[in-house]
């Protein structure tokens, strides 16, 4: 009898919450998505279990509950609507949700635009994608598919609560009575049908509410008897669609979907994948099948159909304007015109409802509405409507209510006004895409049943094409009948019903109970005892437990009261779900019980699943029936097996006698009790001899023995089956099987006996097969050739099986397909080469979820192939795998490199900031009391940038502006000590003006140099401007008269750059955290630097307003141009207003001026060209275009005096939005561009096609706007190649043409020539030379002043200095060598000329000149070399740092400091890009007016100098090991395109652009190999995100910085190579020479990071064998760096050396590996990757060798009987079975054939005898060993022993 499990009371934990409540209770139990046991979880669904999951309703709450377990509660009391039902379902998750950021937003995606040209941003640019205060991704989505929610239906609502914290309202326009959830996602709405009734007599004395008009209008339909039944909502985001009858052609629509009349309720909607909707007809009294499926409507009006479902998506506001738009076109009382169809198809929205509430007013005769819309729990709907505009004139208000609430309600339905009412003409006008088909019906024998009473649900559901409906009904003598009724899908669309049987019964439930996916059905019968019925026809007994006496505290009172207590009885059986089900007794008791009985994973389950499919179901009944009977309650596996096995061996009629089954007539069962005796007396059957049945289950359990050998947790059961299986075979007298198991398990034939049967088994099955199926030699066979499947019990037998699909032998199936992948005949779709069909392996074990401890357990024999392909895997890697493959062999570096994950480069380690520095505890304890101690910054990047030289301390020394200069004076002779303190203190007053001039360049220095403190705010130091003179040893400040505010903006630039762009957290509250009380202008200056790094893409509207609205002129320009540069060619419309606000020229016409300030202005318009950078956006370029002529500025102070600054900034402004964009050739738009550009830039412009023109316009100064407009001609041309468009920026080439230019500008329109002409760049003295005029003579460039007049000697000095700034930009952090030697070259020459001390007026001039061009050489020298730190260069930028006296201004230091930064711009971590935008924000920031003072703004506002930050791109390659994560020196190897050898460089290392480079190569033997291929998107996204290559080291070595020589590595310290000693087997006591225990854990500990790898170091230093052979094993895994392999030799070790009854198991798979590693098999097919190659197997040789060794013994004395009679002995069974597989003697049925052949022979034929005898043997083996070839390959097997050939056919003579 079965026994069932009391979980506890079948009340829940909310049915005791809602005991006391005066309202119904309702409950619905979560119900599977899917019933197929064969379905593998899907990508859509995760394949969760939810079993005893409930919903339970009461009032206005649902509880969630799991058994008493209360999850979570929903209560709907504030919207004041009761709850009708609820459900689990699935619903479709969209690919991806996007949401406003603000409160009221829509969600539809952003409008498309033009997009920046190609070429404008480099590959680490994002701003162009970013939107402000616009719509961002959804964090945390849960991945694409469906997802489960909770669904309550409200009277008017429907609401979906999702697992991601969503919920969803949709209105509902009728009530709902229940509601199904539909396995393919959504729910099944059943409307609720009323009895008709008159509508309420409503007062039209002031509003109606819209609920009353609910009930007209429901009313109104219930009266239409074609109003539908059921309603899918497949959609969250859709409203209920009707669900119809229709017909199907496939999966066309032959006839319009019926609507399911009132009559029909839904009794059960399937799982999947049983698409069936079973419903009751009232009307005909049948029950119906329905199939429901997804269609795609055809036939229908499309134009209705879409004009439908336009109106349904149309904005509340927009249907407002459509029913006014009604009522103005109607003519005459009462005419109402039909909705007007919206001209523009609009987006339905499909958004959560908003909380914003909104009204509406259209005039006084209009049809008002308020409007609260969606998710806010207080919004009650509600209409307000003034009916009386609508009356007719005939119409009584008093006398026809009724039909003025017509007229309204038909109103609202044309109006579709909400979701709330969907109206009538768009319910008939959509339905769902989900149709019922017919395919079933059947009329119950009883008459006038009522849905509530029938309960239907569905059970052995072993297939998707085959499953048992129930029906439970009452039946005409008051009882329950059981209709069982088996369905087969006979094809795709076709389905046969067959009745099963009827069971007299109380109740019935489907449970979980024998069989783990199939469900059976548990009835309860007329005597209120439990069954379970079998799906043999049979049934179970079900013992439920009664509740202990002391606990029954109802029968306990009741008696106590002298009431009668009658015997408990079993009435029902409610709320199934899984193996759970509520029992219900007689007496009201509930009791939640389980009866989940199915046999537990092991032994037994696998056999009785086996013989599932190889018995009949009669047979296999009794067989289960009888198992289960005894088994169960059982706990033990080994008694367990034990009474499977006497079943098995009873009921093939060997052993004891095969008891009856016992009976389960309910008649016998009632006499028996009556008679006192337990079970009804059969007769004992004698046995007969073996069954029918038993060569089927001799081959079934067979093969579930040979999946046994499999894995090495299930070998042990062998001992179990093997004894059977030689019972089993000796009972069909097959001595083939006997002595095949004999020989694989020696023990099994103890007590073995052939019996003669009494009748004739057919063992015609067994006979298919030469010898019983070996799975080793199967095996062995797919190592070279391809082979046909192994014999499996689904693929020998041909019926199903009773328990589902079931896979018994699971193991057998995954490595037979696993060698089918790596053998060498796998086919061309797996490849030919090793790697190839390793790939294959590996994806085949991922897919079926087969990870490395699966592959642990897999015998080590049979691991080895798969192994050794692993290895060529690891060695040769693919450049395309994904990250499980990667992890899967062990090459966790190229796990990071393919990982989806994307991490910052911020989240590896850094180290707090001077962390490389070695620290003594003095300075410790100092550094505590400095003023920013407490605000100490983390390092963004690591310290190995530059190694241990002293480059970084020294830029660091001449970068500090926070600590008091020390500087050494001496004293001047003569001069008083008041003129000498005037000396000090002049110095003192100059390194003030060099100390602020720092600040940009410091910014260069730090930047992105630091991460954020999350909690703290950013620190920024304050300037130091004392001065400590030597030798007085005073102290000296410096005396300013001028402002400071720019020097502390630029400060605070640097300090919020040095914030890396990768830093979290950076959002609007930490910036206003960081907000000082009173704004200043560091503050603006921190803004800004924000937003060049991008920060300020989290600020909103509000916190950006709270900036601008002070009109502080430093924070409003910080502000604006930082928004500007984070949103940079986005063209967003939230920026350009803000931007907008700041400048005349962006203001709408006809508003007001503003009175901003100059520099305000020339931001905002230098900003708007940001925002639209490359974008060619013609109202924007027209815009500023014209604003570089503009003359003056009414209303603006000190305009006049910045007009140039506002030129340039105008002509920077549309040169950013043209960047790039100059067509190759002219066009009408573009010549207008380019004749007023000719006029900014000469003033009396020619025309564009040569021709003299007039001044037009009013009077332009060119002195202002030339060269602003020169260099923005340039960029809109840029890298064009229009040699057209540079001819116009005229270079004279006469003394007299020279005359009228001034020379400065012949700077400018040297660079612009060149970036137009940006490909003929090179960095060579000849171009330099080519942009001369001809009548210019260079001289090989070397000063000499007199030759020339001084116009000619300056027009050199700035065409030259224009010649070098393009060649630093053109080759900006890639320097070429001769690029380098000419800057060198010039930076020299125009030193000196710069050094000149001359004080004539000519020679001033000349200095002067020669400084302008020196500061920008200088800048372009550092561009050239950005990043590099290169020393030759920092040694004159050293020099430059402490120059003074004439000439040497605020701007010269400025552009020193800035070379100096950007030579180590980012600690050498970062470097200058070549897009479009870096160049234009070079060109920008690098502009040739170098400023005479810290506030000087009138020709170039200052901060501009900061757009270099646009430029910036993280080029810098490090290398990091994968394991420790820190960053290491490695060589590495770099391959730029066009190029055949590649480059050496030591890592961390500049690179070029990552769109230059082609390969980049790890090759050292210390780490594993890794080949970036910079053409796969995976490598070259990698980088760019990243810049990092990570590595693995080998175990044998140590990285370079603690082993630059490799003298530590593990194999030079020991004294051996690196091959290692492979001539030692690890076994023999002649160990080679190994350092001591102690030493060899040192080793250990230093070159691996593996744990086990220390532990074995430090536990096994004993001088035991087994300890000297776990050192030398875990060396030779350490030292060849395959750990893994480690656990390989421990297990074949202890395997073999315990004597479990498995040593012939074991010894098989020795042999195994001895044939697998034969030449013609691994060197040939395994062991090389490429032709050619040589490879090691990664298991020694000699250690395998000496395993055969030990297995070979010799030839025992009871062999001979053995070869005699083919009976085992009973002793010395083992060593014979040994002796037997080392010789490969062949079997005993070859054995045979041979004593009868030699009995025939004689004389000379004896001779021979034994060269035949191992022919004829060789011969059948080969043909066992081919029987499963599919495909031609060599057939080579062992041959029979010469010695033993000759043993045997000598005895066999005698």
């Amino acid at each position: 009898m079965l026994q069932a499990t009391v979980l506890g009371t079948g009340a829940t934990a909310a049915s005791t919450l809602y005991a006391q409540s005066n309202s119904p209770t309702h409950s619905f139990l979560a119900q599977p998505r899917s019933l197929d046991p064969s379905s593998k979880p899907s990508k859509r669904y995760d394949g969760t279990s939810y079993g005893d999951e409930r919903l339970t309703w009461s009032g206005h709450e649902v509880t969630w509950t799991r058994g008493v377990e209360l999850i979570r509660r929903f209560s709907y009391s504030y919207l004041g609507q009761e709850v009708s039902c609820a459900a689990f379902a699935w619903f479709h998750t969209p690919e991806e949700a996007w949401v406003a950021s603000n409160p009221g937003g829509g969600e539809a995606r952003p409008t498309a635009k033009s997009r920046p040209a190609e070429g404008t941003f480099g590959p680490f640019h994002t701003s162009a994608d970013a939107r402000w205060m616009a719509r961002t991704k959804r964090p945390h989505r849960p991945p694409v598919g469906l997802q489960r929610g909770v669904v309550v239906v409200l009277q008017h609502q429907m609401v979906v609560h999702l697992a991601t914290g969503e919920k969803h309202f949709r209105f509902l326009s009728f009530p709902v009575d229940s509601i199904w959830p539909l396995s393919t996602g959504g729910v099944l709405l059943q409307r609720r049908v009323e009895r008709i009734r008159h509508a309420p007599r409503l007062s039209l004395d002031g509003d109606t509410s819209l609920d009353s008009l609910s009930l007209k209008l429901e009313a109104n339909k219930d009266r239409d008897a074609d109003s539908p039944r059921l309603f899918s909502v497949t959609d969250m985001w859709d409203d209920p669609l009707k669900v119809g009858e229709a017909d199907l052609d496939g999966q066309r629509l032959v006839s319009q979907p019926s609507y399911l009349k009132a009559s029909v309720t839904v009794l059960l909607v399937t799982p999947e994948p049983y698409p069936f909707v079973v419903v009751w007809d009232a009307g005909e009294n049948k029950v119906v099948v329905f199939r429901y499926t997804t269609v795609v409507t055809e036939g229908e009006d499309d134009t209705v159909h879409r004009c439908a479902s336009t109106t349904a998506r149309l904005r509340p506001h927009e249907l407002m304007r459509q029913a006014n738009a009604r009522r103005g076109r109607s003519s005459g009382a009462g005419r109402r015109s039909s909705a007007a169809t919206d001209l523009f198809e609009r987006p339905r929205r499909r958004s959560r409802l908003s909380e914003e509430s909104f009204q509406l007013h259209d005039g006084p005769g209009a049809f008002s509405t308020r409007l609260s819309v969606g998710g806010g729990p207080e919004s009650n709907l509600r209409r307000v409507s003034n009916v009386a505009s609508m009356m007719r004139e005939d119409i009584n208000p008093l006398a026809d209510r009724d039909r003025v609430l017509d007229i309204v309600a038909e109103d609202l339905f044309d109006t579709t006004m909400v979701h709330g009412i969907d109206g009538e003409k768009q319910i008939k006008s959509r339905h769902s895409d989900i149709v019922l088909v017919r395919i079933w019906g059947w009329r119950p024998p009883t008459r006038k049943l009522e849905p509530r009473t029938i309960r239907v649900f569905l059970s052995e559901n072993r297939s998707s094409a085959s499953v048992s409906l129930n029906v439970l009904i009452p039946t005409a003598r008051g009882q329950n009948g059981l209709f069982t009724f088996h369905i087969e899908q006979a094809r795709p669309d076709h389905y046969v019903f067959s009745e099963v049987r009827m069971v007299e019964c109380l109740a019935a439930a489907p449970v979980l109970a024998t069989r783990a996916h199939v469900y059976d059905t548990l009835t309860v019968d007329l005597e209120g005892a439990a069954w379970v019925l079998t799906p043999f026809g049979g049934r179970l007994p079900v013992a439920i437990p009664q509740v202990p006496a002391d606990l029954d505290v109802a029968n306990q009172f009741a008696s106590r009261l002298g009431l009668a207590v009658g015997p408990r009885r079993l009435v029902d059986l409610v709320e199934a779900s899984g193996p759970n089900v509520t029992a219900v007794y007689n007496d009201g008791e509930r009791v939640r019980i389980s009866t989940k009985i199915t046999l537990p994973e092991g032994l037994c389950r696998r056999a009785m699943e086996a013989l599932s499919y190889a018995l009949t179901p009669e047979v296999y009944g009794e067989l289960f029936e009888a198992y289960l009977g005894r088994a169960l309650g059982v706990r033990s596996p080994l008694e367990q097996w034990r009474i499977l096995a006497d079943v098995i061996l009873s009921k093939c009629g060997i052993g004891a006698a095969v008891p009856a089954p016992v009976t389960t007539d309910p008649t016998l069962l009632r006499l028996v009790r009556r008679l006192g005796r337990t079970t009804p007396a059969v007769a004992a059957s004698q046995s007969v001899g073996p069954a029918a049945c038993t060569p089927v289950i001799l081959l079934a359990l067979h093969l579930v023995a040979q999946d046994c050998r499999l894995a090495s947790t299930t070998e042990p059961d062998l001992l179990l089956i093997a004894p059977v299986l030689t019972q089993l075979a000796a009972a069909v007298e097959r001595h083939d099987w006997v002595d095949y198991w004999a020989r694989l398990m020696p023990s099994s034939v103890e007590g073995t006996t052939f019996s003669s049967p009494s009748t004739m088994i057919d063992t015609s099955l067994l006979d298919l097969f030469p010898e019983p199926p070996d799975v080793i030699s199967y095996l062995l066979r797919a190592t070279v050739v391809k082979t046909r499947p192994f014999p499996t019990p689904q693929s020998v037998f041909t019926r199903s099986s009773h328990l589902g699909p079931v896979q018994p032998c699971r193991q057998t199936e995954w490595i037979t397909e696993i060698y089918a992948r790596l053998s060498p005949g796998a086919g061309s779709s797996i490849g030919s080469t090793s790697q190839q069909r390793g790939l294959a392996v590996i994806h085949y074990m991922l897919e079926n979820g087969l990870d490395e401890r699966w592959f642990a357990d897999v015998p080590f024999g049979i691991a080895m192939p798969a192994a050794e392909l692993f290895r060529v895997v690891q060695q040769h890697l693919p450049v395309d795998a994904s990250p499980a493959v990667y992890s899967f062999i062990g090459r966790t570096d190229l796990t990071m490199l393919s990982s989806t994950k994307r991490f910052s480069i911020l989240e590896l380690p850094m180290g707090a900031e001077g962390d490389d520095e070695k620290k003594t505890i003095g300075d410790m304890m100092k550094s505590v009391h400095q003023p920013g101690a407490k605000h100490a910054h983390f390092s963004a990047l690591p310290h190995v940038r530059f190694g241990s030289d002293k480059r970084k301390e020294e830029v660091e020394r001449i970068m500090q502006t926070t600590q008091t200069r020390t500087v050494s004076i001496d004293d001047p002779k003569g001069m008083s000590e008041q003129d000498i303190q005037t000396s000090y203190q002049n110095y003192v007053n100059m390194l003030a003006q060099r100390t602020f001039a720092v600040t940009v360049g410091q910014g260069m220095w730090q930047f992105a140099s630091r991460s954020a403190p999350m909690g703290d705010t950013w620190h920024i130091p304050p300037f130091d401007l004392s001065v400590k003179v030597l030798p007085a040893n005073q102290v000296l400040h410096p005396q300013t008269t001028d402002g400071v505010e720019w020097p502390h903006f630029h400060h605070a630039v640097a300090a919020a750059l040095s914030i890396s762009p990768e830093s979290k957290g950076i959002d609007a509250s930490w910036v206003l955290y960081n907000r000082p009380s009173t704004i200043n202008a560091e503050h603006g200056g921190f803004l800004l630097g924000l937003g060049l790094t991008g920060h300020l893409r989290k600020f909103g509207s509000k916190e950006t307003f709270a900036y601008l609205h002070l009109r502080h002129e430093k924070t409003t320009v910080g502000t604006l141009l930082g928004m500007a540069a984070s949103f940079a060619g986005s063209q967003d419309p939230m920026v350009t207003s803000q931007i907008s606000l700041h400048s005349n020229a962006l203001l709408p016409p006809g508003a007001m001026e503003l009175n901003g300030s100059p520099l305000v202005q020339s931001t905002a318009l230098l900003s708007i060209g940001l925002v639209y950078a490359g974008t060619k956006h013609l109202h924007m370029a027209d815009t500023t275009l014209r604003e570089i002529s503009r003359v003056e500025m009414p209303g603006v102070d000190s305009f006049t005096e910045n007009r140039e600054a506002y030129s340039f900034s105008a002509s920077m402004g549309f040169a950013l939005v043209m960047l790039g964009r100059g067509g190759k050739t002219p066009s009408a738009v573009e010549n207008g561009m380019l004749q007023e550009l000719m006029r900014c830039i000469y003033g009396n412009a020619p025309d564009v096609k040569g021709n003299a023109a007039s001044r037009k316009g009013p009077h332009i100064d060119p002195t202002e706007t030339s060269p602003g407009a020169t260099l923005a001609l340039g960029l809109m041309y840029l890298r064009t190649g229009r040699k057209d468009v540079a001819d116009m920026l005229e270079i004279p080439q006469n003394e007299l043409a020279l005359e009228s230019v001034r020379p400065d500008q012949l700077l400018i329109r040297t660079y612009a020539r060149a970036l137009i002409m940006w490909d003929d760049i090179r960095g060579t003295v000849d171009w330099v030379n080519a942009q001369l005029p001809s009548f210019i003579h260079h001289n090989d460039h070397k000063p000499t002043y007199g030759l020339h007049d001084l116009n000619t000697e300056l027009a050199y000095l700035n065409i030259v200095a224009g010649a070098c700034l393009a060649i630093g930009v053109r080759f900006a952090g890639r320097p070429p060598e001769t690029a380098h030697a000419v800057l060198m070259n010039f930076f020299s020459v125009l030193g000196k000329a710069a050094a000149d001390q001359s004080m004539k007026y000519e020679a001033r001039i000349r200095r002067n000149a020669a400084r302008q061009a020196l500061n920008t050489v200088t800048l372009a020298l550092a561009a050239l070399m950005s990043g590099t730190g290169e020393l030759n260069v920092m040694r004159r930028l050293r020099v430059s740092h402490g120059q003074e006296g004439s000439g040497v201004t605020y701007g010269s230091h400025m552009a020193m400091h800035m070379a100096l930064g950007l030579l180590f711009l980012g600690k050498g971590y970062y470097s200058l890009g070549n897009s479009n935008i870096a160049i234009a924000a070079l060109s920008i920031a690098f502009f040739p007016r170098f400023l005479s003072g810290v506030n000087d703004n009138r020709a170039y506002p200052q901060l501009f100098r900061h757009l270099w930050a646009l430029a910036v791109e993280p080029r810098c390659l490090i290398c990091r090991d994968v394991d420790t994560r820190e960053t290491i020196t490695l060589p590495i190897k770099i391959k730029l395109k066009g190029r055949r050898e590649p480059q050496g460089h030591i890592s961390p290392t500049p690179v070029a652009p990552f769109s230059s480079l082609d390969t980049i190569y790890v090759d050292s033997v210390r780490y594993w190999p890794v080949r970036y291929d910079l053409s796969n998107p995976r490598y070259r996204d990698h980088l760019v995100r990243t810049r990092t290559i990570w590595v693995k080291r080998r175990a044998a070595f140590l990285d370079y910085a603690d082993d630059p020589k490799g003298y530590r590595s593990l194999l030079v310290r020991t004294g051996v190579t690196s091959s290692y000693d492979m001539h030692h087997d690890l076994l023999s006591a002649a160990s080679p020479l190994y350092p001591e225990p102690e030493a060899l854990s040192e080793l250990f500990t230093a070159h691996s990071n593996d744990v086990a790898v220390h532990a074995v170091g430090r536990w096994f230093t004993g001088p035991s064998a087994l300890e000297t052979f776990i050192r030398n094993v875990m060396f030779e895994c350490v030292a060849l760096d395959k750990s893994a392999l480690f656990s390989v030799y421990v297990g074949i070790h202890l395997a073999l050396s315990r004597d479990d009854g498995l040593r012939l198991a074991r010894a098989a798979q020795v042999a195994f590996l001895a044939r697998f590693y034969r030449p013609t098999v691994f060197d040939r097919e395994y062991a090389n990757h490429t032709p050619g190659e040589r490879r090691h197997p990664i298991l020694r040789q000699t250690f395998l060798h000496a395993l055969k060794r030990r297995l070979t013994v010799p030839r025992p004395d009871e062999a001979w009987a053995y070869f005699e009679s083919g009976e085992w002995p009973s002793s010395q069974a083992e060593t014979l079975a040994l002796y037997l597989a080392g010789h490969y003697v062949p079997p005993v049925r070859m054995l045979q054939a041979l004593r009868e052949l030699v009995g025939r022979s004689c004389g000379a034929e004896r001779d021979i005898l034994e060269f035949k005898a191992r022919a004829v043997a060789d011969k059948y083996a080969a043909l066992v060993v081919s029987q499963y070839d599919e495909g031609e390959g060599a057939i080579d097997v062992p041959q029979w022993k010469l010695d033993s050939v000759q043993d045997v056919v000598g005895m066999y003579t005698t």
